[in-house]
């Protein structure tokens, strides 16, 4: 068998080139948070897999399972951001995470004022977009400083983890 059908194939597309952006910034007031945030990620971001519902019924002792028409994607979306040493990027999403519930004061703004879309955006080699994601009506549900660790030589980070209405792939 000759490997040259597989020679031909296009280059595959790397994991490794990709960017998350906020094209509208992020709620709460922080400005160009959005572009913080985007550019302290150096995290696997893992796109949630779209799934349908399905049922089960039995025929003559056959198990049978069929697709119904309810969408059971997870729509929660995590992602890791490194903490810069002024502490903005904090900043930025507790201001966020203040406008989406504020557990000091027991309030909160309305959706239309919390959520923010999310682009994850495939790279080619040349750094164009080739396959954008669209995480619509994203929202900071909740967030966490990772662990201080006094012999570590990484950078601190904030886990993130938004909930969405919809992805769609562009």
């Amino acid at each position: 068998m000759s490997i040259a059908p597989i020679l031909q194939l296009g280059d595959d597309a790397l994991a490794s080139q990709f960017q998350l952006t906020f094209p509208a910034g992020i709620p709460g007031g922080a400005g160009a948070g959005g572009d913080i945030v985007a550019l302290r990620i150096d995290q696997p971001v893992d796109v949630p897999m779209e799934s349908v519902g399905e049922y089960e019924y039995y025929y003559k002792g056959i198990k049978i399972t069929k697709t119904n028409m309810t969408d059971e994607t997870d729509k929660h979306l995590d992602v890791q951001v490194r903490l810069d040493q002024q502490w903005a990027v904090f900043d930025a999403i507790k201001a966020w995470k203040d406008i989406v519930h504020n557990p000091r004061n027991g309030t909160r703004l309305a959706w239309a004022l919390i959520n923010a879309p999310i682009l994850l955006e495939a790279l080619d080699g040349s750094g164009a977009v080739v396959k954008r994601i669209k995480i619509a009506n994203a929202v900071l549900k909740s967030f966490k400083i990772t662990s201080f660790e006094a012999g570590s030589a990484d950078p601190s980070r904030l886990e993130l983890q938004f909930v969405f209405s919809s992805l769609d792939y562009e």
